[in-house]
């Protein structure tokens, strides 16, 4: 999160450093680091989402294509990456299962229209039921590319970069090789990582993915970014 999280001594008001966001363009330069198998940038609030003459009010969340395999969902329909990595603007989402029952009932959602704020979008797929994941509703969610979530809440930078990784490389291999690359972008260390490690050790219950034995809903790292008001823990 903007801000490294660490207690170093008193901060001179009168001097305060500047904090860049975590970027879409950070993002993708991790993505391209060795080792790193899938990435999702997201951004995420509450906003009015209508479809089928029905408004609700729920989590809509921008997000990268690569959010399927950092995130370990099963989308049968593969809808997130029906955006196109190359059009981050388009205006196309996906909605969770209760999200598509609560607007559209038993009819078939794809291909409508859904209303997330102003904007309008194209619903290209409905991901399979997730349940709740820290408290949080997966399944009542809407998801839309991250550069349209930025517009959206009209932020300048990600709430959080959530990358994944090679099975067998060490995580602090990893977490070296992100730390150095975005302290060389940004100037220093103006950011946090968690490892699925730390997460661990504070959290004593996780849903299992009966596949990888591993998070069943949360990537191998957060960095978290400075920006970001709150956790989305």
């Amino acid at each position: 999160m903007p801000g490294k999280v660490k207690t170093s001594g008193p901060h001179r008001p009168e001097s305060p450093l500047p904090v860049r966001p975590l970027t879409l363009e950070d993002a993708k330069a991790l993505r391209r680091l060795p080792h790193i198998t899938g990435m999702s940038a997201v951004v995420w609030g509450n906003t009015e989402v209508k479809g089928n003459g029905r408004l609700r009010r729920t989590t809509v969340e921008g997000v990268t294509p690569d959010m399927l395999k950092s995130t370990r969902h099963e989308d049968r329909q593969r809808a997130v990456s029906a955006a196109g990595r190359n059009r981050e603007r388009t205006q196309l989402c996906c909605a969770g299962s209760k999200l598509k029952s609560e607007l559209f009932g038993v009819d078939n959602a794809l291909g409508e229209r859904l209303t997330v704020g102003n904007p309008q979008f194209r619903v290209v797929g409905v991901l399979e039921s997730k349940g709740q994941f820290l408290g949080i509703d997966l399944d009542d969610a809407a998801y839309i590319p991250t550069a349209r979530a930025l517009e959206l809440y009209n932020r300048d930078g990600m709430m959080t970069i959530d990358p994944s990784y090679e099975e067998g490389i060490p995580a602090a291999r990893i977490s070296a090789s992100i730390i150095s690359l975005l302290k060389a972008r940004h100037g220093r260390e103006d950011f946090s990582i968690t490892t699925q490690e730390d997460m661990l050790k504070t959290l004593v219950q996780w849903p299992r993915h009966p596949d990888h034995g591993g998070l069943a809903h949360w990537a191998a790292f957060h960095c978290w970014s400075a920006e970001s008001t709150s956790s989305p823990s």
